[in-house]
């Protein structure tokens, strides 16, 4: 009896040691720690003209890998270039959930010929991620030489012509091919090319002479452009191009016939 008394009691401990190590053994699993898990990528902003600037909407700059949500806190740009980069949209603090992802826009303005690059810097409440962000300064072959013509007012019906206008001139050091040239938007069939248009190739220092017409099919001001397409960064060069149709009966549009003295006017 005494022996079976000291088997249970044995029993008994064990049961309840058991017992208390499976509790305890749960509750390490409910406070677990969860470490959020942050991404990002660099960014190539490739090729712009020295002097104008380039947009590039990265979508999924910022990406949570992880199973828990985190914050970013900051984003900066650093380094010997990095005047020459700018945040245009995406701006910090925000959150990012689960398997989601953040779209951020970086704008690219060069201030020299030749290769630039600066570091962006993404703070997280747990981590701080470096990026690599680069782009290519390049020179402008070709130069707008008139931004915009205006042909003025013209009755409908009837036509104006600009001859001989420059248009664009090639500042570069070897010769530049224009492969087409096109009238676009928003108004494409009032203005037309008499002559120059179509591909052609400008020396260095030369400029494209063109004819142009305007006959305008409608009452008001309106306005399209002239397009100048190369193989090269910047294409097109845009010209904008003015005009505005009058009724005959309007005012202000009345037309004069004009005689030199020499004529002789039969009654």
């Amino acid at each position: 009896m005494t022996r079976f008394l000291i088997v249970f009691m044995a029993f008994v401990i064990l049961s309840v040691a058991a017992k208390s190590q499976t509790q305890s053994d749960t509750s390490d699993a409910v406070w677990s720690i969860v470490i959020p898990v942050s991404e990002s990528k660099d960014v190539n902003m490739k090729q712009c003209l020295v002097g104008s600037c380039k947009d590039s909407v990265i979508v999924d700059f910022v990406q949570n890998i992880g199973s828990w949500k985190f914050r970013v806190d900051s984003i900066y740009l650093r380094g010997e270039d990095s005047s020459a980069f700018s945040l245009v949209s995406g701006f910090p603090k925000y959150e990012v959930a689960a398997g989601a992802n953040k779209a951020t826009e970086f704008r690219f303005k060069p201030n020299r010929i030749g290769i630039h690059t600066a570091e962006i810097v993404i703070i997280t409440q747990a981590d701080t991620l470096i990026q690599k962000i680069t782009g290519e300064g390049v020179q402008q072959q070709i130069e707008i030489v008139e931004n915009f013509i205006d042909f003025g007012k013209v009755n409908l019906g009837q036509y104006k012509d600009t001859l001989q206008v420059v248009t664009i001139k090639n500042i570069g050091a070897i010769p530049f091919m224009i492969t087409e040239t096109k009238h676009n938007y928003p108004n494409a069939v009032d203005f037309k090319t008499i002559s120059g248009g179509g591909n052609f190739t400008l020396q260095p220092g030369q400029t494209k002479l063109m004819d142009l017409r305007f006959s305008p099919r409608d009452v008001g001001r309106t306005s399209g452009t002239l397009e100048f397409h190369y193989n090269d960064v910047g294409s097109p060069a845009v010209i904008q191009l003015f005009g505005e149709g009058v009724s005959e009966c309007g005012p202000g549009s009345f037309n004069f016939t004009e005689f030199s003295p020499a004529d002789n006017i039969k009654l």
